[in-house]
């Protein structure tokens, strides 16, 4: 279940931004939803995970905070758009990926003994640069007042 769950997840969140644009239905609005809806679904799915000792356990809080953090610094924004970062990009595509990593390990039980451990320090690595990622946004707000 979880395995379809996650694929009907990565397909919709692939595609729900083309079909907006395409219908010229973009919005603030949609865009803070699907950041909301991408934040959720990760953080639930990893919290999940690490009940099962295959992600750290301070993953999840983090991506909870991390996404507070999001839209607490872009609701200043005049078109009040989401402000994003490179390194939160690249840690929201990290959490889909270690998710997935994590539901595949489970779901097969063949994978080889060591994706365990790499899965899981994969998640302390995520861990850090969300905090790091929190960081340079909280440094950016800073220079900017």
């Amino acid at each position: 279940m979880a395995v379809v769950v996650f694929t009907l997840a990565c397909c919709t969140d692939a595609i729900d931004g083309r079909v907006a644009r395409t219908q010229g239905t973009v919005s603030s609005f949609g865009g803070k939803l699907d950041h909301l809806a991408d934040a959720f679904f990760v953080s639930i799915g990893l919290l999940s995970a690490s009940f099962h000792g295959l992600v750290p356990w301070l993953l999840a809080p983090f991506i909870a905070i991390a996404f507070t953090q999001y839209l607490w610094d872009s609701r200043g924004q005049v078109d009040r758009k989401l402000r994003p970062s490179f390194l939160g990009r690249w840690n929201g595509i990290g959490y889909y990926i270690l998710l997935g990593f994590a539901i595949g390990q489970q779901a097969t039980e063949i994978f080889l003994p060591y994706l365990a451990h790499v899965t899981y320090w994969a998640g302390w690595v995520l861990v850090a640069s969300t905090i790091i990622s929190m960081a340079q946004r909280f440094g950016q707000k800073l220079r900017s007042s």
